[in-house]
């Protein structure tokens, strides 16, 4: 084993082994939502000062992956429990491609036969060259990370292209970066130590502009990786400004005005590669006139759209497969954006707390720990924010730690299995029914489902939901449309939705293996609200002329849209938690909805069978030795085989995992790739 990652494997196994728990939960008063009355959300300015608070015991659960000097002085306390993940999420060196000299700054797109493209290109490969990975991850993370390569994380390995394969893995190389520049033009021609471009030879020189990198101060592993980086810039000639600032001034330089030429970017992935039509494609670039766009890099490349769009829209997950690893090639070839990192994180928890999901990919504090955390000594839960928010505007939000507190107030109509990440679970429908039309624009096949809604759900306010919010909820996404609607991406192929006999029927433009995810994953908005929102003419969204931009200036915390004397936010959701205040960089306070649709009896039974589906065939909160025996004491059986369960070659139903009525090799795989893993 490599030393430098020897105690990090240690530690790790340290933490897997000092706190097993299970979903055994005591009987609360409450026999709807959460098991706690209250939870609170402490603001910090950056992850020491939260942790700080874990360590003082203030706080009862922690919102970031925690640095390696954390969990070294925590390894050991009784008193805090620490659950290891795979990050699903990145960090990046984000570039701008409309700006020289890292794009052309001509025109819009990448054009081969443009000299200014193919040597903003080499540039890109340049800073790419310089970028240490490696050094990042056993540096800066000290060894809790891996290294990225592609905006897809390592688990959907189908989808990845194979990088070192095509020769385009940029292994960080200071000989390379000057040999790359200069065969491009990027010399010191006039041996000032500074480096300026010739695309003739040296005829005529141009000297370059200064490059502008946005540091971001609120996250010290970003913080650390953009000073490295600007560090091995200027040491090989070239201008670098590099501003170290906060989040909201990078904002608005990077997303807003696009004036910058790098920046420390970061992003939650998906578990679907639809990300490199979202994030990358022409489509999703808006440009300063329109502001933010989830393309705020402007990477605009006609080659890789075909293959992103494929990537969106496949007819088959075959088809999916093939068209992310070109998309991938091209990206790479490109340098569309530099890859840095995910975490392969630990966060923690305060010992005594029940309950405690830690789900796939993203740790401890998530949805379904705090609807199950319980403490009979503790009813109000106290959760960290290394950062602010910025508004609780379910449309247009699009910080982090917004949505962290919007999850917990809005629903979909369906939402992921906190284990495996399979899309599987309901909330406010109880079935879906999936198939297809025939587009008559197109005369091609599209996607279309049909559904069912949860009978007796209400709205914050005690109002019924109905199909009628569903309807609403996308259609005013889309005409919100992109630069407003943050989930745009997930309605802009939407054809039509209709309610027929109760049922929401939603039809699409195209054809995708991916469209049940956007439209089922959709949050919810309470029509009777939103759609009372007035621009300052007095219109409103159905009206001709109206100003969606109105929309992004709503603050839901305190405007009253349906001018009833409550703001919007109290009554709106469907969620297991209510929103109650906010003080602005102090708490977010939230109280339970005691009139929740899911029993609490309903959510451990719906867990704990979740959890069996990885491998915890003894229903014991952990993955271990005793359930892999009891699949092979029942392997190659059948229900015909009969019987003691437990026996061997006795059929046990525990140890169908896949539930496909046989115990095979897929279910020992299942239980060995989860074998060590606990539920909380």
């Amino acid at each position: 084993m490599n030393s430098k990652y020897k105690n990090v494997s240690i530690a790790i196994i340290v933490i897997s082994l000092l706190a097993l728990t299970s979903f055994v939960f005591p009987v609360s008063a409450q026999v709807y939502g959460p098991k706690s009355s209250n939870l609170v959300i402490h603001i910090y300015l950056n992850p020491d000062l939260e942790n700080q608070d874990v360590d003082a015991g203030i706080l009862d659960i922690n919102d970031w992956p925690l640095a390696k000097e954390w969990i070294d002085s925590w390894v050991m306390r009784p008193d805090i429990t620490m659950r290891s993940y795979s990050e699903i999420g990145m960090m990046e060196f984000d570039i701008n491609h409309q700006k020289w000299p890292t794009g052309c700054g001509d025109h819009k797109y990448f054009d081969d036969t443009c000299p200014r493209c193919l040597a903003a290109r080499e540039f890109r490969k340049a800073i790419a060259y310089l970028t240490d990975k490696d050094r990042y991850v056993s540096e800066i993370l000290k060894g809790y990370g891996y290294r990225l390569d592609l905006p897809i994380p390592p688990f959907l390995t189908p989808y990845l292209t194979d990088l070192e394969g095509e020769g385009l893995l940029y292994e960080y190389s200071v000989t390379k970066a000057i040999e790359t520049l200069e065969n491009a033009g990027f010399k010191d021609w006039d041996d000032d130590g500074i480096r300026e471009w010739s695309g003739d030879g040296g005829s005529t020189v141009e000297e370059l502009p200064e490059l502008i990198f946005y540091i971001r101060m609120d996250d010290p592993n970003r913080k650390a990786a953009g000073e490295m980086l600007a560090t091995e810039l200027k040491k090989i000639g070239l201008k670098t400004k590099a501003i170290v600032t906060e989040r909201t001034v990078c904002y608005k330089q990077v997303m807003v005005l696009y004036d910058f030429h790098l920046y420390t970017g970061g992003w939650s992935l998906s578990v679907i590669p639809d990300v490199y039509y979202d994030l990358y494609s022409n489509e999703t670039y808006y440009g300063p006139d329109i502001g933010w766009s989830l393309n705020y890099p402007g990477f605009c490349n006609n080659e890789f759209y075909e293959y992103a769009y494929l990537s969106k829209y496949p007819h088959s997950i075959e088809e999916a497969k093939w068209a992310a690893k070109e998309a991938g090639r091209i990206y790479a070839e490109n340098v569309a954006v530099i890859q840095l990192w995910a975490s392969a994180a630990v966060k923690a928890y305060k010992t005594g707390w029940t309950g405690v999901v830690n789900m796939e990919g993203f740790g401890v504090d998530n949805g379904y720990t705090f609807l199950s955390m319980y403490n009979p000594d503790d009813d109000r839960i106290d959760w960290g924010f290394k950062s602010d928010i910025e508004q609780l505007n379910m449309i247009s939000s699009e910080w982090l730690w917004d949505h962290n507190v919007l999850e917990l107030i809005y629903e979909s109509l369906m939402d992921y299995n906190p284990f495996n990440l399979d899309f599987t679970e309901y909330d406010l429908a109880e079935s879906h029914e999936l198939g297809s039309w025939i587009n008559p624009d197109t005369g091609e096949e599209a996607t279309e489902m049909n559904f069912t809604l949860r009978s007796g759900v209400t709205w914050h306010d005690g109002t019924p939901f109905t199909a009628e919010d569903v309807k609403f909820t996308i259609e005013f996404n889309m005409a919100c449309g992109p630069g407003i609607a943050w989930n745009y991406p997930s309605v802009s192929d939407v054809y039509s939705v209709d309610i027929i006999d109760g049922k929401v029927r939603v039809r699409m433009k195209s054809f995708s293996v991916w469209a049940l995810q956007w439209i089922g994953g959709l949050p919810i908005i309470k029509k009777d609200i939103w759609e009372k929102i007035k621009d300052e003419a007095g219109k409103t969204w159905t009206d001709p002329g109206f100003d969606f931009s109105v929309v992004r200036t709503y603050d839901p915390m305190v405007d009253d849209a349906d001018e009833n004397g409550v703001a919007d936010l109290k009554q709106d959701g469907t969620g297991p938690w209510i929103f109650d205040a906010y003080e602005l960089g102090t708490y977010v306070s939230l109280t339970a909805n005691t009139n929740y649709y899911k029993s609490q009896e309903e959510v451990d039974n719906r867990l704990e069978e979740m959890f069996h589906a990885v491998g915890d065939v003894d229903k014991d909160g952990a993955v271990g030795i005793k359930d892999i025996g009891l699949i092979l004491r029942a392997f190659a059986t059948t229900p015909a085989t009969g019987g003691t369960p437990g026996a061997w070659g006795a059929w046990n139903p525990a140890t169908d995992l896949d539930g496909d009525d046989q115990v095979t090799l897929k279910d020992l795989t299942i239980a060995g790739k989860n074998f060590g893993r606990e539920s909380g």
